[in-house]
């Protein structure tokens, strides 16, 4: 009789087992910086620039924008550099992140507010960019 482990037909069995390759566990790649998600707004409306009554003054900024579709979320200004500062300007991007799935096909209106505190005394004008436009509002 042949038992499990002995020479049969010329054949050798082996005590270990054999060998599998094993992957490495799957790791995701690193999600994109939040700011990388975030596009341009289509166009800006109008930028409202508000002085605080006090001492040192503070601004209070309010633009209103339009995006190309809806669902258009976390809506904000974004800071430019600023590259002549004895113009007395300040530059930011309308900026939002794109719906993610489907979306009103049609122009929905968005707003961004940011508050300057305290109110640098030498900016006088904002400039607001959008996906296919600027406005710039000088307040003093």
């Amino acid at each position: 009789p042949v038992v499990a482990g002995d020479i049969a037909d010329g054949a050798v069995s082996s005590p270990l087992p054999s060998t599998v390759a094993v992957q490495p566990p799957f790791t995701p790649p690193p999600a994109p910086p939040v700011n990388a998600l975030k596009k341009s707004i289509f166009e800006v409306v109008s930028i409202d620039v508000q002085i605080g009554e006090r001492q040192p003054p503070f601004a209070k900024i309010v633009v209103k924008g339009v995006a190309r579709t809806g669902g258009w979320k976390n809506i904000e200004l974004e800071p430019l550099p600023t590259f002549a500062k004895e113009v007395g300007m300040r530059s930011y991007k309308l900026v939002g992140t794109p719906p993610d799935g489907p979306a009103t096909q049609a122009l929905t209106p968005v707003t961004a507010t940011i508050t300057l505190d305290p109110l640098p005394a030498d900016v006088k004008t904002i400039r607001v960019l959008g996906e296919t436009n600027e406005v710039a509002q000088t307040f003093r």
